[in-house]
């Protein structure tokens, strides 16, 4: 199972590479050689285009799995953010209270939920990679949480 629904992907894949082309087409006119090119707007582009790949990266290189026979879980997350909480974990079942859609201070408008693991003693492990507002979120949490065997939380504001 991966970290993220595939739908927030496809939005932000979407986005990037329906957005860049046109932001460079506008820059350039197709002819980077001219002398009227507005190299900030071909900057913008292939930053654009580098945050669709950036996304992509991190959806594939990020997976969940829930091992029933030994009754534990296993989680692989490929962080590219500047936060450092990528890498390999593995937890007991029995040692996970939530699976929780937790809000992000991450835009600057709305506070989009992200899916995190509520262990034994508050400590709180993000799942996810994506922040996200999209529908399909929810859905996903709840299938982890059938996997798991507990239940799903949503609060109503971000962490301090």
């Amino acid at each position: 199972m991966r970290c993220d629904p595939w739908l927030p992907v496809l939005c932000r894949l979407a986005l990037c590479f329906g957005l860049a082309p046109v932001v460079m087409h506008q820059a350039t006119e197709w002819a980077p050689w001219h002398p009227q090119t507005n190299w900030g707007g071909v900057l913008l582009g292939c930053v654009l285009l580098a945050m669709g790949l950036w996304h992509l990266v991190a959806f594939l290189g990020s997976r969940i799995w829930v091992d029933q026979a030994s009754g534990r879980l296993h989680l692989c997350r490929l962080s590219l953010g500047l936060e450092r909480d990528g890498g390999s974990w593995s937890w007991a079942l029995a040692d996970i209270e939530a699976v929780v859609l937790m809000p992000q201070w991450r835009a600057p408008l709305a506070s989009p939920p992200m899916i995190e693991l509520r262990l034994v003693g508050g400590q709180r492990v993000p799942v996810g990679t994506i922040a996200t507002s999209v529908p399909g979120l929810e859905e996903h949490a709840q299938k982890l949480a059938l996997l798991i065997g507990c239940g799903v939380e949503t609060p109503d504001k971000a962490p301090d």
